[in-house]
């Protein structure tokens, strides 16, 4: 899976195929001769898509603005805790049908792994389970700015 060091911001351009070589259910394809779609093409994929923002809240209001800010730039429709809150649901209830509705998963992670459940997990952890478990597309960014100072499940 892509991993992308975001150092602290996340790219407007991540709904792109800019890659030579891209992963495709394990295989490598050859993506070079493919050519990148256009503006046009992928704000017509990801039009009416949803994509889950996944990150600890504290800390991350401006990156997760920013990232809800790129998913929109590109037509998709952003799924996340600012905009789920307040449901008249339990808030595991609200975030697991926020993934169980996402074509895709933006997962921002820093220093901090976020305060364990009953499950010993962080609920971004779980976020990122759910969509694994379903097999949607995940992009995650690693802020660099944490580098050296991440709880424990981080390192």
């Amino acid at each position: 899976m892509p991993v992308a060091r975001a150092g602290g911001t996340v790219s407007t351009t991540m709904f792109q195929t800019d890659t030579s070589v891209t992963p495709i259910s394990g295989l490598l394809v050859d993506a070079a001769n493919l050519g990148s779609p256009t503006d046009a093409e992928v704000r017509a994929y990801w039009h009416g898509r949803g994509v889950f923002v996944s990150s600890v809240i504290e800390g991350y209001r401006d990156e997760r603005s920013t990232a809800v800010a790129a998913i929109e730039s590109r037509g998709a429709r952003p799924i996340a805790w600012e905009r789920i809150v307040p449901a008249p649901v339990k808030a595991e209830d609200a975030w697991i049908g926020g993934i169980n509705a996402a074509d895709a998963l933006v997962l921002l992670l820093g220093g901090r792994y976020g305060r364990r459940r009953d499950d010993g997990r962080s609920a971004t952890h779980a976020e990122f389970d759910r969509a694994q478990e379903r097999s949607i597309v995940r992009w995650i960014f690693i802020d660099s700015r944490a580098e050296g100072d991440r709880d424990a499940p981080l390192s």
